[in-house]
């Protein structure tokens, strides 16, 4: 598939593929907490660790992209 193709697939598909991805992260989050691990993601410029339980704390700040 080419360059141009695939661009046109994903200018096409992206709400779906967007959704997909949705759909994958909040299964992801769900099945380690269900495990009792800790999740970790980027709020507000921060590195955070979230427990199943749902208390959260800072790790560092994140310096921007770009």
């Amino acid at each position: 598939m080419s360059q141009s193709n695939n661009v046109d697939f994903l200018s096409s598909h992206t709400p779906a593929i967007v959704a997909a991805g949705e759909r994958a992260a909040a299964e992801a989050v769900r099945r380690a907490k269900a495990n009792g691990l800790n999740i970790h993601y980027i709020e507000d410029g921060y590195l955070i660790e979230e427990a199943p339980d749902g208390s959260r704390k800072i790790l560092k700040p994140i310096d921007p992209v770009g």
